[in-house]
């Protein structure tokens, strides 16, 4: 099971690279824990710009309710995260992006929290999704 992470296109002035993919491996729907991971990307801007870091809903087009597809019918709910307690989703609006920030000329790698919800009762197979990750200044 996979949640991916891809750079939506770059903003003039910044850039995102070096994604690695948020991979969650097999899920077991009678496990009584989540199931967590940790993805991240690389970002660039100018100096002295202020940011902020959106990530989209996904596939479901929300980012309270994400959901990672099978093919031939079927999802799983997942989640991202800001944190590394997994309490602040990471989402596209005011009070769910990651920001202000400061771009800097250096390279810096952004840290995504996943986590598959315990107890669904799911068909086994891969599932995905893929959200874009916007840069705002």
């Amino acid at each position: 099971m996979l949640a991916c992470l891809r750079a939506a296109p770059a903003e003039a002035g910044c850039s995102i690279s070096a994604v690695k993919t948020a991979a969650f491996g097999s899920y077991n729907p009678l496990a009584t824990t989540p199931v967590d991971t940790t993805g991240s990307f690389t970002y660039k801007c100018t100096a002295g710009t202020t940011i902020t870091i959106d990530i989209d809903g996904g596939g479901a087009q929300n980012v309270q309710a994400r959901r990672m597809t099978r093919t031939g019918g079927g999802s799983l709910a997942y989640q991202l995260y800001r944190d590394p307690t997994r309490l602040f989703v990471w989402g596209n609006t005011v009070t769910t992006n990651a920001g202000p920030m400061l771009g800097a000329v250096l390279d810096l790698e952004v840290f995504v929290y996943g986590r598959i919800f315990a107890l669904q009762d799911v068909e086994t197979g891969p599932y995905n999704d893929a959200v874009s990750v916007t840069i705002n200044y």
